[in-house]
């Protein structure tokens, strides 16, 4: 069975400077990666199409796919009187890519 992967693209932006993130995932392993809470993040499936993906709504991700990129945006609390709050909970997100869960 061909080994496939994921990439995960995590676009970190810094009030100075900005730096990216990649982490390189294998299909039914457990890996943890950093993904920006103010800034849209992408995964690329190397090997084909994202199939779909599985994550708790509840904890404020908006996903998108498109082809072989997913599109993960965090959602913001705004009262209009005081400054953004951003999500900062833990969140689990599993990825079909080509077939394979990751």
């Amino acid at each position: 069975m061909p080994r496939r992967t994921v990439s995960l693209a995590a676009l970190l932006v810094a009030a100075v400077a900005s730096a990216g993130e990649v982490t390189v995932v294998s299909p039914e392993a457990v890996t943890s990666g950093t993904l920006s809470n103010r800034d849209v993040n992408r995964i690329v499936c190397e090997d084909g199409d994202i199939n779909d993906n599985f994550f708790s709504e509840e904890k404020g991700a908006i996903v998108s796919n498109q082809g072989k990129n997913s599109f993960i945006k965090f959602r913001q609390k705004h009262d209009g009187l005081h400054k953004p709050e951003y999500i900062t909970a833990r969140n689990e997100f599993y990825v079909v890519c080509a077939g394979q869960v990751y």
